[in-house]
């Protein structure tokens, strides 16, 4: 399987690409697609059911960022209410609820511990005044995986809404929204979903819907008959109506190209299979953190199964002269928090992490 898909990337004619926790290159039916779309315009009229067809019950967004600003935005918040977040939080998952702070919110923090983000750590400040705990599935730092579903349920025990970003798991790992009983997750699509930049959703529970106000008001989540009748007849706002469904968080006018390229690139995750993605990517990261493991480099991403993803993040001597050294070899890796951050998806081979490995075991010794 995997020799065969390596042919749809391009970029393993040139690099060995282990960063896909930062982007993704995207495969060829996804730039095919877009060229295609592109083409059209210059001879046909604009489709615009195109984008529908990308929708599945979720609101369009471009980006992991303007999501959570939506539901930061669109929640029910007080004076006395606190959010809770971890200390391993992408900026995009922090600024947003540093916001309310000017509206009486506390903003609390669940503590990590040699890297690790365990229940308990919530346990402790979760209380009946928490209006939501937001967290990345996967955190960008180290590939931590947390226990979602346990979250979750301590969460809705105080009433509190669970808001994920799942940029560092869609695409790499299985994530099933209704059985980890998700309020709200955001997500982009440029890294693990192998998509163009500019593309992404956000979910919102269906029993939610109806509950919150678009906190990003405009023509995209106006109800779609009074739109059209207003483009027809003239607007009459005094009989605004929100549009039903995640559609009413949309933000405005999209990339059509774009997320004709997402919509490829889900179409190829889905035929390849996510359980044979994870298990794949699985494989490589559990290789990874074993082989350094035993070089005795100090790796920070968990070892546990469970608790990993598609990241192994690692502790090393002068990390930007190492990925310097990597980039030379034409291995394409990241430096996070101190560290060397890797990141393969199910089409790098073993034979390509043995050439990474082969530049740290001599980067080592020197």
């Amino acid at each position: 399987m995997v020799r065969d898909l390596r042919e749809i990337f391009p970029i393993t004619k040139r690099y060995v690409y282990l960063n896909h926790a930062g982007y993704s290159p995207p495969p060829k039916p996804v730039l095919e697609a877009v060229k295609e779309h592109l083409d059209k315009l210059q001879r046909e009229i604009l489709d615009l059911s195109v984008m529908e067809s990308v929708r599945d019950e979720v609101a369009l967004i471009p980006n992991t960022t303007l999501g959570l600003n939506i539901v930061a935005n669109a929640l029910p918040v007080k004076k006395g209410d606190n959010i809770v977040i971890s200390d391993m939080e992408f900026p995009s998952n922090v600024l947003p609820w540093l916001s309310l702070q000017q509206k009486g919110v506390e903003i609390r923090y669940a503590k990590s511990v040699n890297g690790l983000l365990h229940v308990d750590a919530y346990e402790k400040v979760i209380d009946d005044s928490t209006l939501a705990v937001s967290i990345s599935y996967v955190t960008f730092i180290n590939g931590f995986r947390h226990d979602v579903r346990a979250i979750a349920d301590i969460a809705h025990s105080h009433g509190a809404f669970l808001i994920i970003d799942g940029i560092q798991a869609l695409g790499a790992i299985k994530v099933d929204v209704k059985l980890d009983d998700i309020d709200f997750l955001s997500c982009g699509g440029a890294k693990w979903l192998l998509s163009p930049f500019g593309t992404g959703f956000l979910y919102v529970k269906r029993e939610l819907i109806d509950e919150l106000e678009p906190p990003l008001p405009g023509w995209a989540n106006m109800d779609p008959l009074i739109y059209e009748k207003g483009l027809r007849e003239g607007f009459d706002f005094s009989n605004l109506k929100w549009a039903k469904g995640s559609r009413r968080f949309d933000s405005g006018t999209l990339s059509f190209a774009s997320f004709i390229g997402l919509r490829e690139a889900l179409r190829l995750l889905n035929k390849i299979g996510m359980d044979n993605i994870e298990k794949r990517i699985l494989k490589l990261t559990g290789e990874i953190v074993e082989e350094l493991m035993n070089l005795n480099v100090e790796v920070t991403t968990p070892r546990e199964e469970r608790h990993r993803a598609g990241i192994v993040h690692f502790l090393i001597k002068n990390p930007t002269i190492m990925t310097k050294t990597l980039l030379e070899n034409k291995i394409i890796v990241a430096v996070r928090n101190r560290g060397v951050r890797v990141s393969p998806h199910f089409y790098n081979t073993e034979e390509e992490l043995e050439k990474f490995l082969s530049i740290i075991k001599k980067y080592l010794k020197s």
